[in-house]
C-alpha cells in the first residue's frame, strides 16, 4: 500500500498564501433492525445492510450491531435504496450535511 499525499502545505514567515481544498458536504444516515423471534422483538444483530445509488453506481454496506443499530457515514448525497439482507426496505433522499435517523425496521 502506497502512501499518497492530497496535499502539500510549506509554510514560510511573513507569506500568506491562499490555499484552495476542495471539499464536498457528505450525508450520515442511522438506523436500527430488530427481529421477532419466539415472540421477542431482538437486534438483527450481524445483518447486512446495504445503501444503493443507482444513478452514481455505488453502494455502501454495513453490519447490524450488537444493540439494532447501524450507521453510514460519509455517503455522497442522492438518492438511494436500504436493503437489509437483499430484501428491499425503504427509498430516501440524502443532501449535502443531513443526518438522518430512520425508524426501526422490525423483520418477521
Amino acid at each position: 500500500m502506497s502512501l499518497r499525499l492530497a496535499i502539500t502545505v510549506n509554510p514560510h514567515p511573513g507569506n500568506i498564501q491562499e490555499i484552495l481544498y476542495p471539499v464536498l458536504y457528505t450525508a450520515e444516515l442511522e438506523g436500527n433492525v430488530m427481529r421477532l423471534y419466539a415472540g421477542k422483538i431482538l437486534p438483527a444483530t450481524g445483518m447486512l445492510v446495504t445503501i444503493r445509488n443507482q444513478a452514481l453506481n455505488r453502494e455502501y454496506k454495513t453490519r447490524v450491531e450488537y444493540d439494532g443499530v447501524y450507521i453510514f457515514d460519509r455517503v455522497i448525497p442522492g438518492r438511494y435504496q436500504i436493503f437489509i439482507e437483499d430484501k428491499l426496505t425503504a427509498d430516501l433522499v440524502l443532501q449535502p450535511g443531513d443526518y438522518l435517523e430512520l425508524e426501526t425496521i422490525t423483520l418477521d
